[in-house]
């Protein structure tokens, strides 16, 4: 009449055990690192493509500011020389007409 297939309680306890290890886990894994919003300076598409579409569009938009969100590094101590990092073995990069797959 009844199945078998039912979580006992203990396994619960064990399931929310571990779910609520993971979620704090988490929450204390992170750093607090900042991201900022940066005004761009207009590039290609905005100075050559976007003149024509601009000229045909005559007051059909708003100008709008050309903006990027950046990861904030200030008072962060990070290397720049590529010799202070650890460098692994790998492979030369092979075209692939040239591995016969």
């Amino acid at each position: 009449m009844f199945s078998k297939n039912y979580i006992t309680s203990k396994e619960m306890k064990k399931s929310v055990l571990a779910i609520a290890l993971f979620v704090s886990g988490v929450a204390v894994c992170q750093d607090g690192d900042k991201g900022v919003f940066v005004d761009d300076k207009p590039g290609y598409y905005q100075t050559d493509i976007m003149v024509g579409v601009d000229e045909y569009e005559q007051g059909k938009k708003e100008e709008k500011p050309y903006q990027s969100f950046k990861m904030d590094f200030s008072g962060m101590d990070l290397p720049t020389n590529p010799a202070d990092y650890t460098s692994i073995w790998k492979n030369n990069p092979i075209s692939q007409g040239n591995t016969g797959t």
